[in-house]
């Protein structure tokens, strides 16, 4: 995502794009915030130009939810989303339209949940060092897919155990 020209290369025979990536962790923001602003809003960015290119689909950004970001990442993720809303209006005439979806499920997520099905999924019981909340951790998550499902027509099947089931498990580059 943080290369224009591979994603713009790689959008040519593409239909629609859907921006999925991002550093999320708010440790690795923090310890690297070059990095995750180069992926995160870079990225938002990259999609854009390559979804505006001559030929393209019209794309989908819109979230209907409240935007207090507490974190880089939700800062990034937020100015990515005005950067669409932005080009959606530049030549309003021949714009493409970009909305944003929650594509997920709509089940609530806790990082206890997650370490846990982590867990299964490798068949490890990892060693968990337990601190007090950061600013701009997240301790539960959860989209809302009723847009993308109003829209587009999507629902989300895959739950988290499955969509954990289709990764590989260990090895280098796994």
């Amino acid at each position: 995502m943080a290369d224009a020209a591979d994603l713009a290369a790689a959008a040519r025979s593409c239909d629609g794009i859907f921006h999925l990536a991002a550093i999320a962790s708010v440790p690795r923001c923090l310890a690297e915030p070059e990095r995750a602003r180069a992926v995160n809003l870079g990225g938002a960015r990259n999609a854009i130009a390559a979804a505006r290119r001559p030929g393209a689909a019209p794309g989908v950004v819109r979230e209907e939810s409240e935007t207090r970001p507490i974190s880089g990442y939700g800062a990034d993720k937020l100015a990515g989303e005005r950067l669409a809303a932005q080009a959606a209006g530049v030549g309003a005439a021949r714009a493409p339209r970009f909305d944003a979806f929650d594509v997920c499920t709509g089940r609530a997520t806790t990082l206890q949940g997650l370490l846990e099905a982590m867990a299964r999924r490798a068949g490890r019981t990892p060693r968990v060092l337990r601190a007090p909340p950061r600013p701009g951790d997240i301790r539960v998550s959860a989209g809302d897919p009723s847009a993308a499902r109003r829209a587009l027509g999507v629902v989300a099947a895959t739950g988290l155990e499955q969509g954990l089931a289709a990764l590989p498990v260990g090895g280098a580059g796994a």
